[in-house]
């Protein structure tokens, strides 16, 4: 059988813990992007609050990349179109002191899929 990897860059992640790097007991502070293909659903990527930034709402060399791989059989992927579904938390906010959007959020840097 053969395999296919699927690569996922972050040039930011937005938890609920802010720029604190800590998680408080805050909800989406540890922050899960869930990844679906073609109806198969991967295991979802958690997101440590400690890698949490601000990234989107400045301009400044201040952010953590991210990044993970997924290695999964090729028989999940089928000839023509496919679908690759990536998903936050519904409704998954994080109260800021600033005048800022209140949901978690990531920024894609870079998406990579290869089957061998």
């Amino acid at each position: 059988m053969s395999t296919a990897t699927l690569t996922i860059l972050l040039a930011g992640a937005k938890t609920s813990a802010g720029n604190l790097d800590r998680a408080d007991d805050k909800p989406w502070a540890n922050l899960p992007l869930s990844v679906t293909v073609n109806g198969h659903a991967l295991e979802s990527w958690v997101i440590p609050s400690e890698k949490s930034s601000s990234c989107a709402v400045r301009s400044q060399a201040a952010c953590y990349a991210l990044g993970r791989k997924w290695v999964f059989g090729s028989g999940v992927l089928g000839a023509g179109r496919n679908e690759v579904v990536l998903a936050l938390p519904v409704n998954g906010t994080a109260g800021e002191s600033a005048v800022l959007p209140e949901s978690v959020y990531v920024q894609y840097d870079a998406l990579r899929l290869e089957v061998e």
